[in-house]
């Protein structure tokens, strides 16, 4: 009997030991950081997942290092998973992350006070595709009676929409967090418009995977979105520990301002006040959604609209 033990020992150590290996992609921004914060807390590891985290700068570029299979999910924006699913690409929405938390900031003199106001101006937003883009372009200026050529919108990175309304290379930018937050820190603004007040229930941020994974992966599949669950909870629950976290993976020496540095912590729980974590997808979510659809395309970001619920699996949320 001992003999029988000994012998199937090794073995058991092995499977305990064995982790599988995950690629996730996610953009720089905090509706789409819950992976770092699942990441620091072991929430992967408790699951028996190895995963590698790689950062991108926006949406459009993650979704094509997804699509092409270098990566296995994605903590991104909603439009950009659409716009590749709608031209066929194998890749599907999970769970969901966060709404859309969006905001017009001018400087604190200019003579912008609501959308309207902006025809004639340069406006700063993130590349073609991405959320803040197509919210703006093909919800924000229709609904205010602007027509899109007669604003000069100028696609920036998060980070540089901050530098271009400090250089006045803007007159007014749109941002998300922590960007609108550092923005307000570090320059004289004020919010022009609250975006969000058109898009309270949204996809905003979700997390989203490469089909072969839910083909034939997917108890893998069910263990991302028990983590997406999990670390949900855990910003909502301890908001402070959430935002010292992501401190250290977007401000570890602090944001410089004019009354000095304030300290990273401080700037994230600030920045997480503005922001509506969620891993459930509601129907409120899949009806803005399917509005989404049909902004994208007047929009010309994609040629025909796809049911959405081609687009979004909604069991593993069940």
């Amino acid at each position: 009997m001992i003999k029988k033990y000994l012998l199937l020992l090794p073995l058991t150590l092995a499977g305990v030991g064995h982790a599988e290996k995950v690629r996730i992609g996610y953009v720089q921004v905090l509706p789409t950081s819950l992976s770092v914060i699942a990441q620091e807390k072991g929430y992967y590891k408790d699951q028996g997942l190895d995963v590698e985290l790689i950062p991108f700068g926006n949406g459009p570029v993650l979704m094509q290092a997804l699509v092409s299979g270098k990566l296995d999910a994605a903590q991104v924006g909603f439009a950009p998973v659409y716009v590749w699913a709608a031209r066929g690409a194998p890749v599907r929405v999970v769970a969901k992350a966060a709404n859309a938390d969006l905001s017009i900031l001018v400087k604190s003199d200019s003579d912008i006070t609501g959308p309207g106001d902006l025809k004639g101006k340069r406006v700063g937003v993130l590349p073609p595709g991405s959320v803040p883009e197509t919210l703006f372009s093909g919800l924000v200026l229709p609904k205010f009676d602007v027509d899109s050529k007669s604003v000069t919108i100028v696609n920036s990175e998060a980070p540089n929409l901050v530098g271009g309304l400090a250089t006045n290379r803007f007159d007014a930018a749109v941002l998300l967090e922590p960007w609108t937050t550092i923005a307000q820190l570090q320059l004289p603004l004020r919010e022009a418009y609250n975006i969000n007040s058109l898009w309270k229930s949204s996809l905003g941020a979700v997390l989203a995977v490469h089909v072969k994974l839910i083909n034939k992966q997917p108890e893998t599949v069910k263990k991302l979105v028990a983590v997406q669950i999990k670390a949900v909870s855990f910003v909502k629950q301890q908001p402070e520990e959430a935002a010292k976290i992501l401190a250290k993976q977007f401000f570890p020496n602090g944001v410089n301002t004019e009354k000095g540095i304030i300290p990273g912590q401080q700037v994230v729980l600030s920045a997480l006040k503005g922001l509506s974590y969620d891993a459930r997808i509601t129907t409120a979510d899949l009806k803005s959604a399917a509005e989404y659809a049909q902004i994208l395309q007047r929009l010309g970001n994609v040629e025909r609209t796809v049911p959405i619920n081609q687009v979004v699996h909604q069991r593993f949320t069940r």
